[in-house]
C-alpha cells in the first residue's frame, strides 16, 4: 500500500532562494503572457499577481508581475528579451510619481527607457479594470510617459531653480550617466537632464 506520512504538505510554500528560484530574475505570468507579448509588442509590469489575473481576464494578456520582489535590473533583462517597449503601472499619487522616478535607473541599467501609466490616485490595475473595463485601462496605458519624465522631475524637485538644488540634481543624474553604457543613451539622457 501507499507508505503513510504525516501531515500532508503544506498548501503553499514560501519558496525559499535556490538556484533554480530566485525570486529576484523570476517573472509572475511570464510563460502565459508570451504570445499575447508577441502579438502586442509590449509589457505591462504590475505589482501583484492579482493585477495580473484581472489584466489578463479583461483581454490584456501581455501583463506581469516581479515576484516576491520589488522590479529588479534581472527581471527587466528577461522582459527585454521579449520587447523593449516595456510600460510599469503606478499609482497617480505622489508615492507612485517617486516610485516611477526610482524605477527609471533600473530600466536604464536593463538597457531600457521605459514608461510609466499612472492611474488614479489610490487605484491599482486589478481595482481599475475591473471598475472602468478594458478601454479606460487601454486609454491609461496609451497615456504612459517616459519614466526618463518622472526622474527628472523627482530630481529637479519642487524648488528646482534653488541653486543648491540644482548641484544636488546634477550629481544625481552623473551617478545615473555612469551606468549607462550605449554612448546614443548616454547622450539624450545628459541632453534631457540639461
Amino acid at each position: 500500500g501507499r507508505p503513510v506520512t504525516g501531515d500532508p504538505p503544506p498548501k503553499y510554500l514560501n519558496s525559499p532562494e535556490t538556484p533554480l528560484f530566485r525570486k529576484g530574475h523570476t517573472v509572475y505570468g511570464l510563460s502565459q503572457a508570451r504570445d499575447a507579448v508577441r502579438r502586442s509588442g509590449r509589457v505591462i509590469v504590475v505589482e501583484g499577481y492579482l493585477d495580473v489575473i484581472a489584466l489578463a481576464q479583461a483581454g490584456i494578456a501581455e501583463t506581469v508581475a516581479p515576484l516576491g520582489t520589488a522590479l529588479t535590473v534581472d527581471q527587466l533583462r528577461v522582459l527585454r528579451r521579449l520587447s523593449d517597449g516595456i510600460i510599469a503601472c503606478f499609482d497617480g499619487d505622489p508615492a507612485g510619481r517617486r516610485a516611477a522616478a526610482r524605477s527609471f535607473p533600473l530600466f536604464l541599467e536593463a538597457g531600457l527607457w521605459g514608461r510609466g501609466a499612472f492611474l488614479p490616485a489610490g487605484e491599482d490595475p486589478d481595482s481599475f479594470v475591473r471598475a472602468q473595463g478594458r478601454d479606460a485601462m487601454e486609454a491609461c496605458l496609451a497615456a504612459a510617459a517616459p519614466l526618463v519624465e518622472a526622474f527628472l522631475d523627482d530630481v529637479g524637485g519642487p524648488d528646482r531653480e534653488a541653486v543648491g538644488r540644482r548641484a544636488e540634481a546634477a550629481r544625481e543624474v552623473a551617478r545615473i550617466l555612469k551606468r549607462v553604457s550605449n554612448p546614443y543613451e548616454y547622450d539624450v539622457l545628459a541632453r534631457l537632464a540639461a
